[in-house]
């Protein structure tokens, strides 16, 4: 067995201060490269067209729609990703064979949990007073879900490269540490793959690691579970990231969503629906009284400024014999001083009373239609210090029990005056994918049918919302991006771009699948599932330590595959031809659509149901059925007339279908035959390159 030999005293330490500093600093990383390449230590390769390709399609679609320098910063940003994976390359072939490997890897792990201390330090504020549990006590002035892709990134690829097994569990443990403290679901569902995952690809260590392995993942399984919070350690979930209203911000959090922590139940039940008011969808909370005390509530916690105006408001729907209304308190610190305010609908009158260090300003109820009524009361607490509020919905004013009123529009704003409804920012933590994600990924696919080649340019998401659907700003907050790497890619930069990440992704983990690198698979498993729900892939401390690892892992001993090798590439073969039968059947339905409809965007949204979705599917089961899959050592007119049969033959049973079946695929059969001219022009193109590509 060979030795490692040693280096000089002076070379370990640069190698652990190197390692100190690209893992507190990840975006250090394109420097480095520069520095590199300006040192001649880098060479020009004829695979690096492929990223430089990758970097044009990327940046073209916002130079082209009016976002040059936009453009021109995507594009040197996959360029500096090429200059960090070629810079760490060569790095490995420098340190081979010595111990400076062990030293950077001791110095990543320190650096990783720099990074974790200064990003909670510069990233977060404490709310001791009013938080529910111990997740909620960190409120993030910056985005907490990149703290938390990033901070597992880190810890994911240091488990990699770090040649000890204790410092692979410490490494997964700080890892771990960081996502709780995001409160990210993704995060903590990438961190379970990944840490599983390295427990079955030969690096299992001895038995005190794999105690502890296990020990990690066992509390993680019971942070994803929500088990955790039984115990006041409070829920992770999928955190939403939306665009700050300009004023008039609602203090309750989460109006729009039921399953949030900040929702606490007072003595009452609640059941959550959508209801209607002033023909606008809302969730509406029905609330049920299990306790005789008349402040029974839904309520959250709050916190007043002092000497400020407030606006109290919520919409109610009860029964004529109920006594709904509103209800706060409070104590002012240090003190027995109590603050109230309580208003309640009795008889017909909006009745408002008050306690403590409040001045009622202003108060009054309006009816609205199918039988709701808004309350609000204006009030100003005169208190020198801030103050702890209690504040919520009652649903009746008595000591009856199981007596019911729905509520709406939970609303506290400060200033005099009332303004209309709008949602708290929903910067949440939420569970349920329905309330989260699938709305943002359906008004993605609105907005990419309206402009699907080019997209929208730079906060594409936001400027589609706006132009497509201009009153939604009134009525909810606008979300920042789709929460979908692929979907906020297309939205914003087109199908052109869209192929530009599948390149970027192809040629990043290409030496991943030519040298079975099983480790660092894992990982990009996992940085794959952070992106189906959301976009930190782009940013600086994500993609730029992703390119390094990837970089130093491409310096192995094994020797690059060049056939299948085994049933996990044959499928992975098989299933990349039978996604590019399906992207030419979209790309061809989609130009069908464009042409033969009135106007290419209407066309194009009304047209696309699932059912017509689930079509493109004909193509690669055609191919399949002649023989294309894989296809190898088919002559090339025989490769031809195959595509051109299985395109044809697809068209034909989709035209079939649309004539038996309109209302399910409202398509005119016009749209078909261009459909299948398309098809039959692309389907051999696209067939040969990915045929090449996979090579």
């Amino acid at each position: 067995m060979a030795t490692i030999a040693p280096a000089s005293p002076a070379r370990r330490g640069l190698a652990f201060l190197a390692g100190v500093g690209f893992a507190a600093v990840p975006t250090v990383g394109p420097y480095v490269a520069l520095l590199a390449l300006a040192s001649g230590g880098l060479q020009i390769h004829r695979a690096d067209r492929w990223w430089w390709l990758a970097a044009l399609l990327l940046g073209l679609p916002w130079m082209l729609t009016g976002a040059a320098w936009a453009g021109v910063g995507a594009s040197a940003q996959v360029v500096a990703v090429w200059l960090i994976f070629r810079a760490a390359a060569e790095v490995r072939h420098a340190v081979r064979g010595t111990s400076l490997p062990f030293d950077a890897g001791a110095g990543l792990l320190v650096g990783l949990a720099g990074a974790m201390a200064l990003g909670l330090e510069r990233a977060t504020t404490w709310r001791l007073d009013s938080a529910r549990s111990a997740i909620d006590v960190f409120a993030w002035t910056a985005s907490p879900a990149l703290y938390g892709h990033a901070m597992l990134l880190l810890a994911a690829l240091l488990a990699v490269i770090v040649p000890s097994t204790a410092l692979r569990v410490l490494a997964l443990g700080l890892g771990a540490v960081a996502v709780i403290v995001s409160g990210s679901h993704e995060a903590v569902l990438a961190w379970l793959l990944v840490a599983i995952g390295l427990r079955f690809v030969g690096r299992r260590g001895g038995r005190t690691a794999s105690l502890a392995e296990w020990v990690l993942i066992a509390v993680m399984l019971a942070v994803a579970t929500g088990l955790t919070a039984l115990v006041g350690l409070g829920r992770t979930g999928y955190r939403l990231d939306v665009v700050p209203p300009a004023a008039g911000a609602n203090l309750f959090r989460g109006t729009e969503a039921a399953a949030g922590e900040w929702w606490y139940p007072l003595g009452v039940d609640i059941e959550a629906g959508a209801v209607t008011l002033d023909g606008v969808a809302r969730m509406g909370y029905r609330v049920t009284k299990t306790d005789p005390e008349p402040y029974a509530r839904l309520q959250q916690i709050v916190e007043l400024r002092p000497r400020t105006a407030y606006v109290l408001a919520v919409a109610f729907r009860g029964d004529d014999d109920r006594r709904p209304g509103l209800d706060g308190w409070g104590r002012v610190e240090g003190t027995d001083q109590m603050v109230n305010l309580g208003a309640t609908m009795r008889d017909g009158d909006w009745v408002v009373g008050s306690g403590g260090p409040v001045t009622v300003l202003d108060s009054g109820v309006t009816e609205v239609a199918d039988g709701w009524t808004r309350g609000q009361v204006a009030f100003r607490y005169d208190g020198s210090e801030p103050l702890i509020w209690y504040v919520g919905a009652v649903p009746d004013r008595s000591d009856a029990t199981g007596v019911a009123t729905t509520f709406a529009e939970f609303q506290l704003i400060e200033g005099d005056e009332w303004l209309p409804y709008l949602p708290n920012e929903a910067d949440v933590r939420l569970t349920d994918l329905r309330t989260t994600r699938l709305p943002l990924w359906r008004q993605a696919a609105e907005a990419i049918a309206a402009r699907p080649w080019l997209g929208w340019g730079p906060g594409g998401y936001v400027t589609a919302a706006r132009a497509l659907h201009p009153d939604d700003a009134r009525y909810r907050p606008l979300v920042a991006h789709a929460h979908s790497l692929v979907l906020d890619t297309w939205v914003e930069r087109g199908i052109v771009g869209l192929l530009g990440l599948l390149l970027l992704g192809g040629v990043m983990t290409l030496r991943v699948l030519q040298q079975r690198d099983r480790a660092m698979a894992v990982v990009l498993a996992g940085v794959a599932l952070l992106s189906v729900f959301d976009t930190t892939f782009f940013n600086g401390a994500m993609i730029y330590p992703l390119a390094a690892v990837l970089g130093w892992r491409a310096v192995g001993s094994r020797t690059p595959a060049r056939a299948e090798t085994g049933a996990g590439s044959a499928i992975a073969v098989r299933l990349a031809l039978a996604a590019t039968d399906v992207a030419v059947a979209a790309a061809g339905l989609a130009i069908g659509l464009a042409l033969t409809g009135a106007s290419a965007s209407d066309a194009l949204a009304g047209a696309w149901t699932p059912a017509l979705a689930y079509a493109t599917l004909l193509w690669p089961a055609f191919a399949w059925l002649t023989g294309a899959y894989p296809g190898y050592g088919r002559a090339l007119r025989d490769e031809l007339a195959g595509a051109v049969r299985s395109s044809l033959s697809a068209s034909v049973t989709l035209g079939f279908a649309v004539l038996v079946l309109p209302a399910a695929l409202p398509i005119s059969p016009r749209a078909v035959w261009v459909a299948a001219l398309v098809t039959v022009l692309l389907s051999p193109i696209a067939r040969l390159l990915t045929k090449q590509g996979l090579r």
